[in-house]
C-alpha cells in the first residue's frame, strides 16, 4: 500500500469531501483515508495522480 500525505486533513468532514472527490473522479478507486495521520492509502503509486486532482479539485471549490 502506498501512503499519499494530505495537508490539513482536520475532521471528518474533510474525510468525507476527499473521498468524495476521488470518487468522483474514480468511482472504482479503493482508499484508506486516516484522519489521525493525516494520509491517504491508496493500492498503486499510479493513484497518486487521482488524489492529486481531487485535491486540486478541493482547492477551487468556493468556502461557501
Amino acid at each position: 500500500m502506498v501512503e499519499y500525505p494530505v495537508p490539513g486533513l482536520r475532521c471528518l468532514f474533510c474525510v468525507y469531501r476527499l473521498k468524495t472527490a476521488i470518487r468522483k473522479i474514480a468511482p472504482a478507486l479503493e482508499v484508506k483515508v486516516d484522519l489521525r495521520s493525516g494520509r491517504v492509502g491508496l493500492g498503486r503509486q499510479d493513484d497518486i495522480a487521482t488524489v492529486e486532482r481531487a485535491l486540486a479539485y478541493l482547492k477551487a471549490l468556493p468556502l461557501a
